[in-house]
């Protein structure tokens, strides 16, 4: 145990190094061709050390408010340097058994996360400050996740739903994808109006990047025909289309203008994801496990997606902005049914048609 304490903080301060070193190196790009009269050097490597918290989507409070709507883009930094690291004690102490592998879990996990966190009470003040009590668990989540998933076999009706969640999430970042090319001159005037400058365009460009999956899970539940919300009071559905004002970011050129009933038809895409799954699992499931495995499969389905609701719904400072992003409840709840409704089509469609008097068939 003690070896394995001692080679986890080796491990986890390389985890921490290789998740720091490029934000520090563009914070500190970004710093010194700004031109800026004030500050020092150590305000990039501060704003490096704030957005590593960020990255492990621990929500930050601010002088100018509440930052929780984090961008999910960002977890791909922890995600691939915990894994290096939880990869490295593997090769260094062997592949464990299921006993052990869970104390190399949890004592990675929980080293790298106080680790992380007691690094950046370097650049804690009265401006951006983060709890322990929120910051650590938050991290260890993150870090636990992302090292399980190494050697792990899912059964067939979790894998499939986790699949289409990712083809859920790829799907609606293309459609916004799509709409934010329609509005090119929208996103080249806002883009103006926020004059960053050359290299910090390029930050600031990389940062909407990094939104992206926050943009593409918002679109889901647009897509399941609930919409999402951009500030208290605000819902932008293709029914409904209410909301007060809209910051002056580039990437939100993508937001529909107005509402669109005809967008209730991309509900097909759901209805079709359920029909092919329940057709999926039929094929690949004995006849009387085909319930157990669609109950499994639906409820993969509406955690995996209230998970990433939660997610990527939070507040972006001001008051007026206490609640961005998907409706983290509303969206997983219609999607699902939506996919029960396609497995329904798919089930007892044929016995339908079948019931069909002969004469009036085609």
């Amino acid at each position: 145990m003690v070896r394995l304490l001692g080679v986890s903080i080796r491990q986890a301060l390389r985890s921490l190094t290789i998740a720091l070193l490029p934000l520090a190196f563009i914070a500190l790009f970004t710093w010194a061709t700004a031109g800026s009269a004030t500050g020092n050097t150590a305000d990039p490597i501060r704003a490096a050390l704030w957005f590593l918290l960020a990255a492990h989507q621990v929500p930050l409070q601010l002088s100018q408010g509440y930052l929780s709507y984090l961008p999910l883009g960002a977890l791909i930094l922890p995600i691939m340097a915990t894994r290096i690291g939880y990869r490295r004690i593997v090769e260094e102490l062997g592949e464990p058994q299921p006993r052990r592998r869970r104390a190399y879990l949890l004592i990675y996990s929980l080293t790298y996360s106080v680790l992380v966190y007691l690094v950046a009470l370097i650049a804690m003040n009265e401006s951006v400050s983060a709890p322990f009590y929120t910051a650590i668990p938050l991290i260890f989540v993150v870090t636990f996740l992302s090292c399980a998933w190494r050697g792990i076999s899912l059964p067939m009706p979790i894998r499939l739903a986790l699949y289409l969640v990712i083809a859920l999430i790829g799907i609606s970042t293309l459609i916004a994808a799509i709409s934010l090319a329609w509005h090119l001159s929208t996103v080249i005037d806002l883009t103006r109006v926020v004059a960053p400058g050359i290299f910090g365009g390029i930050t600031f460009l990389l940062i909407q990047v990094l939104y992206l999956p926050n943009l593409g899970i918002a679109t889901i539940g647009y897509l399941a025909g609930v919409g999402f919300s951009l500030g208290d009071g605000s819902l932008i559905s293709p029914l409904i289309h209410r909301v007060e004002e809209i910051p002056a970011i580039p990437l939100l050129a993508a937001l529909p203008l107005n509402s669109h009933p005809w967008a209730l038809c991309l509900i097909i895409i759901n209805l079709a994801f359920g029909f092919i799954s329940y057709r999926r699992i039929l094929s690949n499931s004995s006849q009387s496990s085909v319930r157990d495995s669609m109950i499994r499969f639906y409820l993969t389905l509406f955690f995996s997606l209230l998970l990433l609701g939660y997610a990527a719904n939070g507040q972006l400072l001001s008051s007026n902005l206490a609640s961005v992003g998907a409706l983290w409840w509303q969206m997983p709840i219609a999607t699902t049914l939506e996919f029960i409704l396609g497995s329904l089509v798919a089930g007892y469609g044929p016995q339908l048609v079948a019931r069909i008097p002969s004469r009036i068939r085609p």
